[in-house]
């Protein structure tokens, strides 16, 4: 990890959960790195944390919904 970065991994101060699949901390980043509001998956160790750094994870037929109902 280089300067500046921080882990994702552990659940720090910030009072995260801790990721229980590591592997998916890439996509925590990578939607961080984004702005992102939310995360559409099946994968049930990501949707577990709720709501990790203010984004919203949901199945992807929950995504389409609320996209739905926005229109």
């Amino acid at each position: 990890m280089g300067p500046g970065e921080r882990a994702l991994s552990g659940a720090g101060a910030s009072g995260q959960k801790a990721l229980a699949d590591l592997r998916d901390e890439r996509f925590i980043g990578a939607a961080l790195a984004a702005c992102a509001r939310a995360i559409a998956s099946y994968d049930g160790d990501l949707l577990s944390l709720e709501k990790p750094f203010g984004i919203a994870l949901m199945r992807p037929a929950v995504f389409l919904a609320r996209m739905d109902a926005r229109d």
